[in-house]
């Protein structure tokens, strides 16, 4: 049985600077520290394990934040009884059916249920008659996405941020009430930041929208430690 491991990396590098051209399909050097870089990104759990656990390991690697700070799931190379398998899958089967009986997972949310919470969900129901409302969806996953930053642009930076569930009301105040009204949606991301500008006429108030962003994971590159 392989023994499990964690990879941290102590201290990200904060800058690269890359070279044109790749060592490898894997592997580009740094220009400013002149270190090859093993790009680990794409590799499974499994794959990963085997590779910091090589003698001549890549001293220098880039990981997904995913990758890291927890137990690596390795697949087990240990041979078990055919018939001891067996009844171990049949009893989780049973297992299975039970649970599932009992306990449902939640369906992904559609775009029309979404849409449906405008008119279903209490936070949306206010009778304001200058408001802009939305919720932030991952286009992507399909599950709301919270601090999103919601902003009247040239209005002191006027906002407010998406709740836990995406949700966002943005009460338009009098004195910036025109015939088109411009909003910003700003988030950031692992390292990556969101910027996209909504334009509303002011005969469009009330006015409700489902906002698709893309979220993008971070990626950390230096040497590492096993633990």
């Amino acid at each position: 049985m392989k023994k499990s491991i964690k990879i941290t990396i102590p201290k990200p590098c904060e800058k690269q600077e890359w070279s044109s051209e790749f060592i490898s399909n894997r592997e580009q050097l740094c220009l400013l520290c002149s270190e090859k870089v093993f790009d680990a990104t794409n590799l499974s759990d499994t794959e990963l394990h085997n590779l910091v656990n090589q003698k001549e390991r890549p001293k220098c690697m880039k990981f997904k934040q995913s990758q890291l700070n927890r137990p690596l799931l390795v697949a087990s190379t240990n041979h078990f009884n055919y018939k001891q398998i067996s009844n171990a899958f049949y009893g989780l089967l049973v297992a299975g059916l039970v649970v599932s009986c009992s306990v449902q997972k939640p369906p992904q949310k559609s775009i029309a249920e979404y849409e449906q919470l405008f008119q279903t969900d209490p936070f949306f129901s206010d009778t304001l008659q200058y408001v802009i409302r939305g919720i932030v969806v991952d286009k992507t996953t399909m599950k709301p996405v919270k601090n999103y930053s919601v902003t009247l642009i040239f209005d002191g930076g006027y906002g407010v941020l998406s709740d836990g569930e995406g949700r966002f009301k943005l009460n338009i105040p009098k004195y910036s009430i025109k015939d088109t009204i411009t909003i910003s949606i700003i988030g950031r991301d692992y390292e990556t930041e969101y910027y996209e500008e909504i334009t509303v006429l002011k005969s469009q108030l009330p006015f409700n929208q489902l906002i698709f962003v893309q979220q993008t994971e971070q990626v950390l590159i230096g040497s590492y430690i096993t633990y």
